[in-house]
């Protein structure tokens, strides 16, 4: 177990007692978390919502923490949490769009990375919920394979092969897109 796993059962431990022990984890993981919501329902003021709705959840679950991973846990619940959003709020609204964020403050560079992102959109859009949700945990909310296997309740290793596979789809689904667009 490394130092920082230990220090997150500690805190979670001591959070049981006295709610203010909760903020170190609140701090380490707010902005991940608002990224993985914004990334699910595309509006930062909803996101936010969601990601308060997040560490309440946990908060008033701390009991229900049964160990592992601190950030699967926080995970899990965010993505529950945007599971309900969806089926009570909007049943409507798509779940297979993903916003990139823009570095780049070139003009043309902006067009190409804004046309490569759409053709990503794209492409996440055609695969499976399982996969795109994969690789929005892997690649936007910063989990490891370890955690997200975690949170699946998965071994570490598949989710890793999970993960190859599904990157591997999108590549092929964007390059098909890109002969087609030629």
């Amino acid at each position: 177990m490394d130092a920082v796993h230990e220090e997150e059962l500690r805190i979670i431990g001591e959070a049981k007692y006295d709610l203010s022990k909760f903020a170190p984890l609140y701090s380490r993981y707010a902005r991940r978390i608002y990224a993985y919501c914004l990334v699910r329902v595309r509006n930062p003021e909803e996101a936010e919502d969601l990601t308060s709705q997040v560490f309440t959840k946990a908060m008033v679950n701390l009991n229900g923490f049964r160990g592992g991973s601190v950030a699967g846990w926080l995970f899990r619940i965010a993505h529950n949490t945007v599971i309900d959003y969806f089926r009570t709020s909007h049943p409507d609204v798509p779940l297979d769009l993903i916003e990139l964020e823009t570095l780049d403050t070139e003009p043309i560079m902006k067009v190409i990375r804004s046309e490569s992102e759409a053709l990503i959109r794209q492409a996440l859009g055609e695969m499976p919920e399982d996969k795109r949700e994969l690789i929005i945990l892997r690649v936007v909310a910063g989990l490891t394979c370890r955690e997200v296997g975690e949170m699946q309740d998965k071994n570490e290793g598949t989710v890793r092969v999970e993960f190859h596979r599904a990157i591997k789809q999108l590549r092929d689904l964007v390059s098909r897109m890109e002969r087609e667009l030629a």
